[in-house]
């Protein structure tokens, strides 16, 4: 994965094809090659990254035992805090309390925030009955979940 705030992860992947073939949403296992490919991506993306280099990181899901290799920036933005607007199910009392002891001061990528989102305002949807509800993406601004 490129994870890096504010790029879009494809257009990354595509450049990175273009120039090697090879690594089309792979990366190789030796550990000097996953940095010179942090290298090209830093490169490549230039201002994007405000000076910052790009880290290597493993991540591991211990359900499917997958290792994904994710190229992010070595310090990411922090969360402060964390508002709803719009949302009329759920009280924005309620999803404040479940959502910012979970994000806030962590470490920022939309993919980490995504899951958080997911895995904890979910099932505070659920209790009022809201089974079928959709979370629209946002950037720092962004939208309430919506149910359906």
């Amino acid at each position: 994965m490129i994870d890096v705030p504010g790029v879009d992860e494809n257009d990354a992947w595509r450049w990175l094809v273009a120039k090697f073939q090879r690594f089309d949403h792979q990366a190789p296992q030796e550990d000097s090659a996953q940095r010179f490919l942090a290298r090209q991506i830093e490169q490549h993306l230039g201002a994007s990254l405000r000076g910052q280099p790009l880290t290597v990181r493993l991540e591991t899901d211990l359900k499917t035992r997958k290792v994904t290799v994710v190229f992010q920036p070595e310090v990411l933005p922090r969360i402060q805090s964390v508002s709803f607007t719009g949302n009329q199910a759920v009280s924005s009392a309620e999803l404040g309390s479940v959502l910012n002891r979970i994000v806030t001061r962590e470490e920022y990528t939309g993919r980490r925030f995504t899951t958080a989102v997911e895995m904890n305002l979910r099932p505070a949807y659920e209790q009022h009955g809201l089974y079928r509800v959709r979370f629209a993406p946002g950037g720092p601004q962004g939208r309430a979940p919506e149910s359906l």
